[in-house]
């Protein structure tokens, strides 16, 4: 469309016409858009931005295939990281090289994450909550996590887009996609430390854990007003 704009002989209809994608079930407000005057300075200018935006694709290619180059022999790990939800290729490599490739400088999963700048808050007095002010990092990190955090919360089926939404509803999204990139700093810890990949606990953890955590309160108060309880699974009987 681009093109068709600076070479200047197509209309606007056929302009809108060679969108693709999701833009092509908007052809009529993109025709209605592109009725205008577009002079000789316009389709210059355009004509350079589209040129810088060749450069610029050319030099991220370039970029990329030294990554690829010098990421060859750390490709086991980086392999291991995309197994974590809302990592793909370009976050596992970006991860890796933040943290110097080498997860045992870290003791534990919890120097890791004060180490990226993502741990939970706790600012809490007189038996009151406030707000935590943001942790000192790497910050390069930390952003990289909670964008995968983010990708978790658009996807399904993980115990990790569960955790992330059963935050999102009391607390917000961006609590929500902090909390999940803390969760998501323990799974590279784990998955780097271990050299294993990421197991997860399924969509209905959180659910059944809930109800595992609720049987045994309820035995407790049992218990502390004088009953024996002994819990039989009831069976389900067909009519």
């Amino acid at each position: 469309m681009m093109d068709a704009l600076i070479a200047g002989n197509l209309s606007p209809q056929e302009t809108a016409e060679l969108a693709r994608g999701r833009m092509r079930s908007k052809i009529p407000e993109l025709a209605e858009a592109l009725v205008g005057k577009v002079e000789e300075h316009h389709r210059l200018l355009l004509r350079k931005h589209l040129d810088h935006l060749s450069y610029l694709q050319q030099a991220i290619a370039e970029m990329n295939l030294l990554i690829e180059e010098k990421i060859k022999p750390y490709q086991p790990q980086v392999e291991l990281l995309r197994t974590i939800p809302g990592i793909d290729t370009v976050s596992a490599q970006q991860a890796f090289v933040e943290m110097g490739g080498d997860i045992n400088v870290f003791p534990t999963e919890d120097h890791f994450a004060s180490w990226i700048g993502i741990c939970p808050g706790n600012n809490e007095s007189a038996g009151k909550q406030r707000r935590a002010k943001a942790l000192k990092g790497n910050r390069w990190l930390c952003s990289l996590l909670v964008q995968s955090a983010h990708a978790v919360g658009r996807s399904k089926g993980t115990y990790a887009c569960a955790f992330y939404h059963r935050i999102a509803g009391r607390r917000g999204n961006e609590r929500a996609a902090v909390a999940t990139g803390h969760y998501l700093s323990k799974c590279i810890y784990h998955v780097l430390m271990d050299g294993k990949p990421y197991q997860d606990l399924g969509a209905d953890y959180l659910n059944h854990r809930g109800n595992d955590s609720l049987k045994k309160q309820l035995l407790r108060r049992l218990e502390r007003l004088g009953y024996q309880v002994e819990l039989t699974p009831q069976t389900t009987t067909m009519n």
